[in-house]
């Protein structure tokens, strides 16, 4: 007769629910916990030795919010609108880690060889794709970012991004609905966030 073993189960993940503006943990603080987005969205971002602000990503539902319990926070994380998380899984934590260094190098190598039109269109293509709803004439973010924190998610300054804008509008890439909300034109490819 087979020895009967009681299945060993993990503890059920803590939830947390955030605020708009909240801060999950700032950069050189000490992770308490390894949280993952169940909904809502974050602000992940760096700030320069200049002073300058560099957003690494937008977070939504499924990404690795903090890093691993006990590590220094190399970002600031800060609720853009409210977001309910949970405690990651021992299983699934090296696979969030695994995305997030994958988002790293595609930062990384986007900042180095691409010009900033090329930068801000790919951002927003992804943020579409993440954040976007579909409306009449394409897709909406459903995120109102200003010209300077499209600045900060592409690596340029307000000016630049302006500029920017103004390209990708002239190319029909992108229209500007004011306050901070832009549509896609139907038919672009959006791209899909590295997991």
């Amino acid at each position: 007769m087979a020895e009967l073993r009681p299945l060993t189960r993990e503890p059920l993940p803590l939830t947390m629910e955030a605020r708009r503006g909240s801060v999950l943990v700032r950069e050189g603080d000490v992770c308490t916990c390894s949280w993952v987005v169940e909904r809502g969205a974050f602000r992940e971002s760096s700030i320069g030795r200049e002073g300058r602000e560099l957003v690494i990503a937008l977070l939504g539902p499924g990404d690795l919010a903090t890093g691993p319990e006990g590590e220094l926070s190399a970002t600031t994380v800060r609720a853009i609108r409210p977001a309910r998380l949970r405690t990651a899984s021992k299983w699934e934590l090296p696979l969030l880690l695994a995305a997030r260094r994958r988002r790293a190098v595609e930062l990384a190598t986007t900042l180095a060889w691409e010009e900033i039109p090329e930068r801000l269109d790919r951002r927003l293509r992804e943020l579409a794709g993440r954040f976007g709803r579909q409306v009449p004439g394409g897709m909406s973010l459903s995120l109102p970012l200003t010209q300077e924190e499209l600045g900060a998610l592409v690596g340029a300054t307000r000016e630049a991004t302006n500029r920017a804008l103004r390209v990708l509008s002239r190319n029909g890439r992108v229209q500007r609905l004011g306050h901070g909300r832009y549509l896609l034109p139907p038919g672009l490819r959006l791209v899909e966030p590295l997991r």
